[in-house]
């Protein structure tokens, strides 16, 4: 999970709309929520649709 947090942090450097989401998605890698995490990225994907 660490790595998973250490390119969150990378995303959010990137582009600073995805803060938010990076911030969050940081915060469940450090409580290693893999379930949530998982819910996250794939409401951010149909976001991005």
């Amino acid at each position: 999970m660490l790595g998973l947090g250490q390119c969150a942090y990378q995303l959010a450097q990137t582009d600073e709309a995805l803060v938010p989401f990076a911030n969050q998605l940081q915060q469940l890698a450090r409580d290693f929520e893999d379930e949530a995490i998982l819910a996250l990225l794939q409401r951010k994907e149909k976001e991005s649709r």
